[in-house]
């Protein structure tokens, strides 16, 4: 796994369509803003036709800045790759805090790759962690909204984590603020409430102090 870059490529170089150990493939080259560059070999297409339309789905995705690095990376080397990457601007306590946060992850989802993670993975470690007593949520809170805006940035990551943002810190806001009585706001068939409109309106119907837990 290549070292983290922290500035997103500047410029991109797409080769042609080539025959490939029997198939079809091209190249992409990334260059970024320090000078290094990043070559990767798209290859193992069965026609020439399936590659050329890969290739145009791979500049659309350049021009957006949505072009996927590496996407056979795990969510374990991912976090593992970012934790080693910011340790040294961190004090020692809190690198302390960030490895045990990150340890937590990676024996939730750290097998499933970077690219295939959203807001439902994300909700589904932190749910775990704030019912945890001896894991401290705030900090793997930190640590996953830090490490996926981070992945997103560089490349290992093509959606847009600013609106699923929205999603999961809704998820934070609704639990810390029922976390006096350990309530979750679900719906009827069990499923967490994301909206927080809808969240105050459970709260009232249950007739609940969504700050203590208490019925009126």
């Amino acid at each position: 796994m290549r070292n983290f870059i922290t500035a997103r490529y500047i410029g991109y170089v797409v080769g042609n369509v080539k025959s490939v150990e029997g198939g079809y493939g091209f190249r992409i080259k990334l260059i970024y803003k320090n000078g290094e560059t990043l070559v990767e070999e798209n290859s193992g297409y069965k026609s020439e036709k399936e590659a050329k339309w890969e290739r145009e789905v791979a500049i659309k995705l350049l021009k957006k800045h949505q072009y996927i690095i590496q996407p056979d990376t795990t969510a374990e080397d991912y976090f593992n790759a970012w934790l080693g990457f910011i340790s040294p601007k961190l004090s020692k306590a809190m690198c302390q805090e960030y490895q045990d946060a990150v340890l937590y992850i990676n024996q939730k989802y750290g097998k499933v790759k970077i690219r295939f993670w959203d807001a439902e993975h994300v909700v589904s470690v932190y749910k775990s962690a704030w019912k945890d007593s001896k894991t401290d949520h705030t900090i793997i809170r930190n640590v996953l909204k830090k490490a996926l805006k981070f992945a997103k940035t560089v490349g290992y990551l093509s959606y847009d984590l600013e609106k699923d943002n929205l999603i999961f810190e809704e998820w934070f806001i609704s639990n810390d603020m029922l976390s006096g009585s350990g309530e979750i706001a679900m719906t009827e068939d069990g499923q967490p409430v994301y909206n927080l409109s809808a969240i105050s309106k459970y709260i009232e119907e249950l007739g609940i102090d969504g700050l203590h837990g208490k019925n009126k």
